[in-house]
């Protein structure tokens, strides 16, 4: 869940310290991008508007993954070009969040494993919460100890542990802003008690958090925040919770849900990729709606 619990705080954080501004483009920031992508806005990424491609595919650049460079890979994101038939609609797309994770480097002059660090993890007292400790002379991320393995990966030739479940983001040596934040169950809830009470130690200011947990997409296909995504009848967070209540999913079975008004969070840590992603689509979904309708019923309905 790297992009509403890393990559999008640490844009509001900016957005804060008047390191960066939502409404400007692409291109005021990232000059060597393909001229279409430039125009876009910042807030267009966020929300998923900007048109550009779901997927980056950063990997097909490279056979496989013993040969591989990140300057190879950056050029391959930069040639990305939004389709204007899809721009203003929305289009869940990992595309978005790399760039503003390469954003926020590039203003800072650190990687995003190190934003986050220094921003979220360490004024949190998060200890098992992080990206990649640094990069191997091969390109590739360090893996971190402690993982839970994840799926074989035909690209890489073996079972993923420790590094980043995304190929694009791999090739970014695991620090990127769609993905490749690692974190156990203890410092994911207390990231996301940022979203409900805030805690003792605040992160954003009133406005950016109201642009993380208020629908920003009015009108269109989905209701969306800079970051997460609010209840309808598709959402993981399934039937019985509350029309205000809002989430993310994560590819390799995660989920964090809210439901502000009852001051209720709920987090799943699952690796439901292990035997691999296809044979657990339709499952993943039934079991996400299934936990949330017990855990209301054990927890939402008595708070109304």
């Amino acid at each position: 869940m790297t992009k509403p619990l890393a990559t999008a705080p640490l844009v509001m954080m900016a957005r804060d310290e008047g390191m960066l501004e939502l409404e400007k483009a692409v291109g005021d920031y990232l000059p060597n991008i393909h001229p279409d992508t430039a125009r876009i806005s910042l807030m267009s990424l966020l929300l998923h508007i900007s048109g550009l491609p779901a997927i980056p595919a950063l990997q097909t650049e490279f056979p496989d993954a013993s040969n591989f460079t990140k300057e190879k890979a950056y050029k391959k994101l930069f040639s990305l070009k939004p389709d204007p038939a899809l721009f203003g609609k929305v289009l869940y797309s990992c595309t978005n969040y790399i760039l503003l994770g390469i954003i926020l480097e590039k203003i800072y002059e650190m990687t995003i494993g190190q934003l986050f660090k220094g921003k979220i993890a360490d004024r949190l007292g998060l200890e098992h919460c992080g990206f990649a400790p640094g990069m191997l002379k091969n390109g590739e991320p360090q893996a971190l100890e402690k993982a839970a393995a994840t799926e074989y990966c035909p690209w890489r030739k073996r079972r993923i542990c420790g590094q980043v479940h995304d190929e694009s983001s791999f090739c970014l040596a695991g620090q990127a802003g769609n993905a490749g934040l690692f974190a156990n169950l203890d410092d994911t809830a207390s990231i996301g008690k940022q979203f409900l009470h805030q805690g003792a130690m605040p992160l954003l200011s009133r406005t950016a958090l109201a642009l993380m947990t208020s629908e920003q997409t009015e009108n269109l296909a989905e209701r969306r925040s800079c970051g997460f995504r609010f209840h309808d009848d598709t959402t993981a967070d399934g039937p019985l919770w509350p029309h205000d209540s809002f989430g993310h999913t994560g590819f390799t079975g995660t989920s964090i849900f809210f439901a502000p008004r009852q001051d209720l969070m709920a987090v799943i840590l699952t690796n439901r990729v292990y035997h691999g992603r296809d044979i657990t689509l339709e499952k993943i979904v039934r079991f996400r709606k299934d936990f949330h309708s017990l855990v209301w019923g054990m927890w939402g309905e008595e708070s109304l």
